[in-house]
């Protein structure tokens, strides 16, 4: 996995894709904070100097088009479940 330098809390994404649907992720999900980890951490955010610096790489979409693109593969069945 490459890191893009930037964070985003999951919050977020769920906002983004509820939001895809016209939904309020809020009205649809719940947060029970007895279910958190003593080990998770508040905050992460991976360094993407080193792809830059050896690869010449550098992320191009942001988080809002990973998660459009990630339902409309979904939705075109181009995702597969398995088990």
């Amino acid at each position: 996995m490459i890191a893009t330098g930037k964070s985003h809390a999951l919050a977020e994404f769920a906002e983004l894709a509820f939001r895809h649907f016209s939904l309020d992720w809020q009205d649809h999900t719940d947060i029970d904070p007895l279910i958190f980890r003593p080990t998770d951490i508040p905050f992460d955010c991976g360094n993407a100097r080193k792809a830059l610096r050896l690869i010449r790489w550098n992320a191009e979409t942001d988080m809002a088009d990973v998660v459009s693109k990630m339902i409309e593969a979904q939705l075109a069945g181009k995702i597969r479940h398995t088990l």
